[in-house]
């Protein structure tokens, strides 16, 4: 049972415990639905469609380039003052974090890869 709850409470300590970040949730792939979110100072039915863009564009343009050979670890996309970052979590469900450019982007992706080692095991689909 997929316990969303506890998922939110460790994306809020993330998000307190990391400078720069704006917002992070969790994303049931396959529906691209939010399942969980911290600390909502994002509109969420932007937040679910972004994501599901997000990986629907990654997902065709790699199958595309390497013809279902590839296995996707991170999508970053930069402008001046934010970035956006999809992680996979779990076969199903991703991460998506919106940052400003002001911390340095190596510390938040440390801390983003403790995040989704603590998330996972919270993970069992249905």
């Amino acid at each position: 049972m997929v316990k969303v709850n506890e998922i939110e409470k460790v994306l809020n300590e993330f998000e307190a415990s990391t400078e720069g970040v704006l917002a992070t949730s969790i994303i049931y792939s396959p529906q691209a639905l939010v399942l969980a979110e911290a600390s909502q100072k994002l509109d969420r039915a932007v937040i679910q469609a972004m994501s599901e863009k997000i990986l629907s564009l990654a997902k065709e343009t790699l199958e595309l380039l390497f013809k279902g050979q590839f296995n996707l670890k991170q999508v970053l996309i930069e402008e001046e003052k934010h970035t956006i970052i999809l992680v996979p979590v779990t076969k199903n469900y991703h991460m998506t974090v919106v940052t400003t450019t002001e911390e340095a982007k190596g510390l938040i992706l440390i801390n983003l890869k403790s995040v989704r080692k603590k998330i996972a095991p919270l993970l069992e689909d249905l």
